[in-house]
């Protein structure tokens, strides 16, 4: 009864997460979201891809090398971790490196005219 429910968990969670990435996507256009949906959302549902695949083939090779299919199981993993953390960083420097490209805009788009001039003295 656990399994089906934090199933369904993580696919709400990955559907959440994946609506607030996309909505401040089309609001921003900032190419860092999409490393960030890619990293959040799309590998991880290649990864479960990926570890229904891995049963299959991990059973019929005993060794690889002088790996045995436990160890092979956890290069495999670790692997699967690093890519999704070297995305993670990608979309965390494209994000910083577009507020910082912003900020830096900003700057020079303000105005030093006040909205509503203020009357001259009489004198």
């Amino acid at each position: 009864m656990l399994i089906p429910v934090l199933a369904i968990v993580d696919t709400l969670a990955l559907v959440g997460v994946a609506a607030v990435i996309g909505r401040k996507f089309f609001v921003t256009r900032d190419r860092g979201f999409l490393w960030l949906f890619a990293a959040l959302v799309v590998w991880p549902v290649a990864q479960l891809g990926m570890f229904f695949g891995y049963s299959r083939w991990v059973d019929t090779v005993p060794t690889i090398g002088s790996l045995s299919s436990g160890e092979l199981v956890s290069v495999v993993l670790y692997s699967l971790d690093f890519i999704e953390r070297s995305l993670l960083i990608v979309a965390i420097l494209m994000l910083y490196r577009g507020s910082k490209t912003l900020r830096r805009t900003d700057e020079y788009e303000v105005s030093t005219v006040p909205l509503h001039p203020l009357p001259e003295p009489n004198i």
